[in-house]
């Protein structure tokens, strides 16, 4: 009817029973005819089985909440870095909480809010050789919000996330473990 009186449906995703009981996602354009006076002679249509796309679509979807599962509640601090400002682009909950700040706080800072061991010159240069050697494993101390200082063993990697390469970190605290 909502064609017949002129309308179109351009895209819709529809959901029918095959003749086995098994649901069939369907993609479902239709359009009316008309003559050169504007008076509706009938309607032409299109559909297309996106059965598997939408299976697909599901899991990926499934893949996406399992990585952003394993991501956010790792229990080491995982931190993404633009190696030119050393600002942070994305943590996951245990990096900021584990110094004391705010998800917000948090991004908003850089290393150099955060290392207490090295000077700005010391972790451009170190942030450099990580980018150009891949990977580097070592020590430091992080400065927490209330500026109490935490030993942390950071695992920094070279990584290229959509074309960029970035200064990947897992940091695991080591404050309670190693005196």
């Amino acid at each position: 009817n909502y064609v017949m009186s002129g309308g179109s449906i351009l895209d819709r995703d529809v959901i029918r029973i095959r003749r086995d009981g098994s649901p069939v996602h369907l993609l479902l354009s239709v359009a009316p005819i008309k003559n050169q006076n504007g008076v509706i002679l009938g309607a032409i249509g299109m559909c297309s089985d996106i059965t598997n796309l939408k299976s697909i679509e599901g899991a990926l979807q499934e893949e996406i909440l399992r990585r952003k599962v394993l991501f956010d509640q790792a229990p080491v601090g995982i931190v993404v870095i633009d190696p030119s400002t050393a600002g942070i682009l994305e943590s996951n909950k245990t990096a900021h909480e584990q110094l004391g700040y705010s998800k917000e706080e948090f991004a908003s800072m850089t290393i150099f809010d955060i290392e207490a061991l090295e000077t700005a010159d010391e972790i451009n240069d170190h942030i450099s050789r990580v980018m150009q050697d891949r990977i580097s494993t070592f020590s430091t101390m992080q400065r927490c919000k209330d500026n109490t200082l935490k030993k942390v063993h950071v695992t920094a990697q070279n990584i290229t996330v959509q074309g960029k390469s970035v200064y990947y970190c897992i940091w695991m605290d080591l404050t309670n473990i190693i005196p």
